[in-house]
């Protein structure tokens, strides 16, 4: 199980059609709004994106052209070259992470202070003032802006604007609102739920939460609390009483999804996942057991301590953790559409990040004008995304979006969660196309016009590297 990069004819074909899924081993491109249709196929070529263009230079004279060049050859000859990519895990705490750098053949930088590294994985968020000090040849994992759609409040709000425009494009999340701000409003919307007979329950989560952190659930508006002060800004949705069981267990899924371009946008989404299940069998909530968080609640985190936890290990078709391809066959066993499903979660992503990337768009070009380097359109760019999307299926088969992971979770407690996890990350970082060459190439020029503007007189760095 692995996903290639998509080779450099695919790019190119990228660029003329504009956005969506790329077509790759594991991921589809939908050709039209409306379904994916996208044929699987192998890439078994080498990275794209990994030349980096020539550089526009000043037409100095040649005899200095000549003895420049002559004087970097020699450096070139006399100083050995590092012929390992560099990363910097410094903020990052996953052991999984630094295993799979290892395996390819990445040297981890031990400071800080050392600037010669090609890839930077952080659990943290990124500014655009960091991103803006990487070299050309470096790549880090978050796009400044992305937070516009991993936290919960902004999430809501941005498909709530979508919603208004297109709702018939946007029904894949439930009803939310952020609190305090909009709570009159979901007081109104309760005031009127009473009126026309109905009850609804709803889920209130803290914004900037994980892992089920502060999660509840209430019947009733004097039920809220938002007293908590380990939260500031809180969520409450429109709980999903009727969702997809399994052997009477809710569940949900955990996607691995990759952007790794806003400019255009480029989006991969991995062929594996994980489906995570409650440990307690579910019925509709009631004043009985509405605090009854296995039941209600899928996050591993909360189920793993459990009695009721079934490992993978244990019984992989009946563990609290199974793998997305073996939900997908049995969900074909039971009658549904599995191939309808995943297109309609390949649309839901596809919409989420549609909203944020004109946004992530306009960052990216900002950062760049500020970058004493600024990169030519077709190099590779400098962020990239490994975002965890988690999905709710209803008893109808729709995919209803529950939140956006800007670092998702990887923890590694079984066999099923190295596995997945492991390869998801391997084959992002071997998408990016990452190259001693660049590194190389990128010094060698560096140290060139160092010279000629020694022996020139020029002071201006040249931008297109």
């Amino acid at each position: 199980m692995r996903f290639a990069p998509p080779s450099a004819q695919a790019n190119r074909q990228e660029g003329e059609k504009g956005n969506g899924l790329l077509t790759s081993e594991k991921y589809v491109r939908p050709e039209s709004r409306s379904a994916v249709n996208g044929k699987l196929t192998r890439a078994n070529t080498k990275p794209a994106c990994t030349n980096v263009p020539q550089c526009a230079q000043r037409d100095y004279r040649s005899s200095y052209s000549r003895n420049l060049a002559a004087a970097d050859a020699d450096d070139s000859k006399n100083k050995p070259k590092n012929k390992e990519l560099k990363v910097n895990l410094l903020n990052c705490k996953y052991d999984v992470v630094r295993a799979v750098s290892n395996a390819l053949k990445f040297e981890e930088v031990e400071e800080e202070s050392d600037a010669q590294w090609d890839l930077y994985w952080t659990d943290l968020s990124v500014s655009m003032e960091r991103v803006a000090r990487l070299e050309p040849f470096q790549c880090i994992n978050h796009f400044p802006g992305m937070m516009e759609i991993c936290r919960k409040a902004t999430l809501a709000r941005n498909l709530k604007k979508m919603r208004a425009l297109f709702p018939n494009d946007y029904d894949f999340f439930p009803e939310s609102w952020s609190l305090p701000s909009e709570v009159h409003q979901w007081r109104a919307s309760c005031r009127q739920r009473r009126l026309e007979g109905q009850r609804a329950t709803y889920i209130v989560k803290p914004d900037a939460g994980a892992m089920g952190r502060g999660i509840y659930l209430v019947r009733r508006e004097e039920d809220l609390d938002l007293t908590n002060p380990d939260f500031i800004g809180w969520v409450v949705q429109e709980y999903v009483e009727r969702p997809l069981l399994i052997d009477e267990y809710k569940f949900d899924l955990r996607l691995y999804v990759l952007v790794t371009s806003v400019d255009p946008l480029r989006i991969y989404l991995f062929d594996e996942g994980l489906a995570r299940f409650a440990t307690a069998k579910y019925s509709k909530p009631d004043n009985k057991n509405i605090a009854t968080m296995n039941m209600h609640l899928t996050n591993y985190s909360i189920n793993k301590k459990s009695q009721d936890y079934v490992s993978a290990e244990t019984d992989p078709h009946k563990g609290s953790k199974r793998r997305l391809t073996a939900i997908m066959q049995l969900l074909d066993s039971m009658g549904h559409d599995s191939k309808l499903l995943m297109d309609k979660i390949k649309q839901l992503i596809v919409k989420t990040l549609v909203v944020v990337a004109p946004y992530l768009k306009s960052n990216y070009r900002t950062m760049n004008k500020r970058s004493t380097f600024q990169r030519l359109p077709s190099t590779p760019s400098r962020c990239f995304e490994l975002l965890g999307f988690d999905v709710l299926i209803d008893d109808q088969l729709n995919p209803l979006l529950m939140e956006v992971n800007h670092s998702p979770s990887f923890e590694i407690d079984t066999k099923l969660d190295t596995e997945i996890k492991s390869c998801a990350i391997r084959d992002a970082i071997q998408a990016l196309g990452l190259t001693i060459d660049q590194r190389e190439r990128l010094l060698h020029r560096q140290r060139l016009a160092a010279k000629k503007r020694l022996y020139s007189g020029v002071t201006q760095t040249p931008k297109h590297l």
